[in-house]
């Protein structure tokens, strides 16, 4: 089960070869959240993390494991509870001290959708094409259909959730109700989930554009990536960040949507860049985890992993987190790309992993979710 629906994602994102060889064989606005509580740390999906992570990886704190059922979706946590959605359909809640279930919630697809959490609510979207909202207690509050699968995150301002599904919509949707308010229609899947940057949406589409919309879900500005995207990009200051599944990290002016450089990479970039002030991290599915300097483009160091890379890079102001495909946590020092220790899981890591208090979250394919303090 497992293996399968993790195969039938990477089929629709395009990759074929020896990855499937190798996963067959093993397996300061009201509305922002807590950086811990949202997909990519931020709003602005920039997966720099403010505080810092452990060094080095002996071993966890302790394991969680969902009865063989992997996970693609990001660890978040809300008030010390740990959200974890998994291949067969079900979302954990997990005390975070010690592992221990709190409670489940069972959708009928797989959850690659990193939930968000509020206040009130936990969001997510699932492979059954159903966006969902639960209480804290994982009781249903309300669940919208959308035409297909849906593998992007939300986005929650101004008492609407946004949402891209497979169906090629992004969706707004009331937060309370659910109820739909608008939706845009692009031309083809989107997994991309969708950056706030100042009041423009932006997102990327398997069409082959990155779009940049108002609130009221009208066109801003769309740019030509030149293939598709399947990764969320970054915003920082008036610059977009986002890679393709042509190898391509391009730069985008976040006002106007023209390209302001683009760098070409060995493989395709599946995964998330991640952003500081000076850098701009990237992995791609040749295996490379490369640091670029934001204003030149320039190579600031470079990492060669043992296997694919589809997890996001996580950076804090020490270090580069990030799994592998091979089933290697890696942790490379954030100024030179040295790697500083590896962690062998013993099964393909999907999800990027988070930064709490200290800790280091990330789940893998065979179930489990991991804490190192």
């Amino acid at each position: 089960m497992t293996k399968l629906i993790i195969k039938q994602h990477l089929l629709h994102a395009g990759f074929t070869g020896l990855l499937f060889v190798t996963l067959l064989g093993c397996g300061k606005q009201s509305d922002r959240v807590t950086e811990t509580a949202i997909f990519r740390a931020d709003m602005q999906r920039s997966g720099f993390w403010q505080n810092t992570g452990p060094l080095e990886l002996l071993e966890p704190v302790w394991t969680f494991t969902a009865d063989g059922d992997g996970a693609a979706a990001s660890p978040v946590v809300y008030n010390n509870t740990i959200y974890s959605g998994h291949y067969d359909g079900t979302l954990h809640a997990l005390a975070m001290e010690n592992g221990e279930p709190r409670w489940a919630f069972d959708t009928d697809g797989g959850i690659f959708s990193t939930p968000l959490i509020t206040d009130a609510q936990i969001i997510f979207g699932s492979d059954d094409g159903f966006v969902y909202a639960l209480n804290h207690q994982g009781e249903l509050q309300w669940r919208f259909q959308t035409q297909d699968k849906v593998f992007a995150s939300p986005l929650k301002y101004a008492g609407q959730i946004y949402i891209g599904s497979l169906d090629g919509y992004l969706y707004a949707l009331d937060a309370k109700t659910g109820d739909l308010q608008w939706r845009f229609k692009t031309d083809a899947a989107i997994d991309s989930s969708v950056v706030m940057s100042g009041d423009k949406l932006i997102f990327g589409s398997d069409d082959g554009k990155v779009y940049a919309l108002d609130q009221q879900g009208q066109l801003i500005w769309q740019a030509d990536a030149g293939s598709a995207v399947d990764a969320t990009p970054a915003v920082t200051g008036n610059a977009v960040f986002i890679g393709t599944n042509a190898g391509k990290l391009l730069k985008i002016d976040n006002e106007n949507g023209e390209l302001i450089w683009a760098f070409q990479a060995d493989n395709r970039i599946f995964a998330s860049p991640a952003i500081n002030a000076e850098q701009v991290v990237i992995a791609t599915t040749g295996g490379a985890v490369i640091s670029l300097d934001q204003q030149s483009a320039k190579t600031r160091w470079q990492y060669e992993a043992a296997a694919p890379i589809f997890a996001s890079p996580v950076l804090t102001t020490d270090a580069v987190y990030l799994g592998t495909m091979s089933g290697e946590m890696l942790i490379l020092d954030v100024n030179d790309g040295q790697q500083l220790t590896l962690f062998d899981s013993g099964w393909p890591i999907f999800a990027s992993a988070n930064i709490v208090n200290g800790s280091l979250l990330f789940s893998s394919d065979d179930g489990e979710v991991f804490l190192f303090r």
